[in-house]
């Protein structure tokens, strides 16, 4: 059974907050290569793993997703920040998929690591330049439409 979604709760802005938390905690984790279970807020993780949850749901083909306005427009969210923060690279939509799936696994052992492996950093901070876009993202479209609510300026002359 699908679920509708208001269109508000789909974009970018949605994930702002947890995007810059996880973007920071990502920071220091690759500054002191270790990480620390204290240092990652569980409901922030949970988020962050909930969005690749969503976006990863598109690539399955068991059928629909359970939600497919919010699985959709977390694939095209998640596609456009991994294109934007990655701008040297050509990537095709295979490397978007295993781009989001090796995101998703990530999260899936952060809590779980100590020592950051040389692969690891360098995933940490590809996912770290991610959330970094994401909240970026997340932050213009809220400007957008708080812009979009005020009345406009008059010139008195």
């Amino acid at each position: 059974m699908s679920q509708t979604v208001s269109s508000y709760s789909i974009g970018p802005s949605r994930w702002e907050h947890t995007a810059s938390v996880m973007a920071e905690v990502l920071d220091s984790v690759i500054e002191s290569g270790k990480v620390d279970p204290d240092q990652v807020p569980p409901a922030i993780l949970d988020a962050a793993q909930g969005f690749f949850d969503l976006a990863s749901a598109v690539l399955e083909g068991n059928g629909p997703p359970e939600n497919p306005q919010a699985s959709v427009a977390n694939y095209k969210i998640a596609a456009h920040a991994i294109r934007a923060s990655e701008p040297n690279t050509k990537l095709s939509r295979t490397d978007l998929e295993r781009r989001i799936r090796e995101f998703q696994l990530f999260l899936t052992q952060l809590s779980n690591l100590s020592d950051l492996s040389e692969k690891d950093g360098q995933l940490a901070r590809q996912l770290s330049s991610f959330f970094k876009e994401l909240a970026s993202e997340g932050a213009a479209e809220q400007y957008e439409r708080f812009a979009s609510l005020l009345p406009p300026s008059v010139t008195l002359t």
